[in-house]
């Protein structure tokens, strides 16, 4: 049995192809719910690669977060007395640096290998990871193919 580690490279499932573009204008539209739904996509492309379920488990806690979030401001009123805390936003926040900075580190292994900033993941999370993977296993402008 091989472990998701040691895949071949054309075993190696391929990125969605969003372009980046569309990520950042459904999440502005959004309110962040769509960036974090993208950020549990590619977590979820990344556990099948390399096996780790941290990032997609922290990138899970967050989308679920920023709907609670979200659900306590839009309605207030009809809200259950436990969705009305403020500390969801903060709480929130922290399951996305850990969400990120999990799935930076996951990108940057082998055997995808992606060379990442350390801190622009922070400010643009799944638009930056969608950037840099719209390539990714493509060719680039000299043929020399690119990822894989």
């Amino acid at each position: 049995m091989t472990t998701p580690s040691v895949l071949e490279p054309q075993a190696i499932p391929q990125p969605l192809r969003l372009h980046w573009g569309f990520v950042l204008v459904l999440s502005a539209l959004t309110l962040g719910l769509f960036g974090g739904v993208w950020l549990v996509v590619q977590a979820h492309w990344m556990r099948k690669i390399r096996g780790g379920w941290f990032a997609e488990g922290f990138a899970i806690g967050y989308a679920a977060l920023t709907l609670i979030a979200l659900s306590s401001r839009l309605s207030p009123s009809s809200a259950a007395a436990w969705v009305q805390s403020d500390y969801w936003g903060e709480i929130g926040f922290a399951f996305w640096i850990a969400a990120v900075y999990t799935l930076r580190h996951e990108l940057m292994a082998e055997p995808i290998g992606l060379f990442l900033g350390r801190f622009v993941p922070v400010l643009f999370g799944p638009v930056y990871f969608q950037y840099h993977l719209q390539e990714y296993g493509g060719t680039s402008r000299s043929g020399k193919p690119l990822g894989l």
